[in-house]
């Protein structure tokens, strides 16, 4: 990405494929909103493209949050509008608080993802971490703890490329002390709450900031 041309060229991608009526945006337990753009194939597998963007205002945390969160799959982040920060996390053995669960992520029902606890006591250890801005690139491999964040009132957006998914647990990182199953529902936005992202998305965007 660090040809002027190609930036310019993913960035009108972009801005394309947010305008579309095909665009639905999904809430996001983190707080930011993700619309699947397209898929293509990738060294034998199916890799998945998506804007994720953390607005200004319409945001849909889960209460309480996980400390971080793990994915199937490798995840490449392209930051069209930052900053954001990436913390990356391991577990360690349970020391001195505070102490944390483990939980596995499942898809409930529709849309409702549901995080339930093990009976695994875990301390957690900072192993990484950058500060991201525009276009900036960062990556999350498969299976890694990590949360990516915007401070609230700000407003960014990645293209992220989902990529060589595996089966194996997508965990959380929860409280000791929050040890029920937390349901989450990544519904789809409201159609005038969809369309109001997209044209602050496209205005964010402009030509001149690509």
């Amino acid at each position: 990405m660090s040809d002027p041309a190609l930036r310019a060229d993913v960035a009108q991608w972009v801005r394309e494929a947010a305008g579309s009526t095909d665009t639905r945006f999904q809430k996001h337990p983190f707080g930011f909103l993700k619309a699947t753009l397209g898929e293509c194939m990738h060294e034998g597998t199916t890799a998945v493209f998506r804007l994720h963007v953390w607005h200004p205002t319409i945001r849909y945390e889960q209460s309480p949050q996980p400390l971080c969160h793990s994915h199937a799959w490798h995840l490449a982040s392209y930051v069209l509008r930052g900053p954001l920060t990436n913390t990356d996390f391991r577990h360690v053995p349970a020391a001195q608080p505070p102490l944390y669960k483990l939980f596995h992520v499942f898809v409930d029902t529709g849309t409702v993802t549901v995080a339930r606890p093990t009976e695994e006591l875990v301390g957690a250890e900072i192993i990484g971490g950058d500060r991201l801005t525009d276009h900036c690139v960062y990556h999350v491999e498969r299976g890694v703890l990590h949360t990516t964040s915007a401070d609230h009132g700000t407003f960014a957006v990645t293209l992220a490329i989902l990529h060589d998914r595996a089966a194996v647990p997508v965990m959380n990182l929860r409280r000791a002390d929050e040890c029920e199953a937390a349901p989450f529902d990544q519904s789809f936005l409201v159609p005038e709450e969809n369309r109001r992202v997209k044209d602050d998305i496209l205005g964010l965007l402009m030509p001149a900031n690509a």
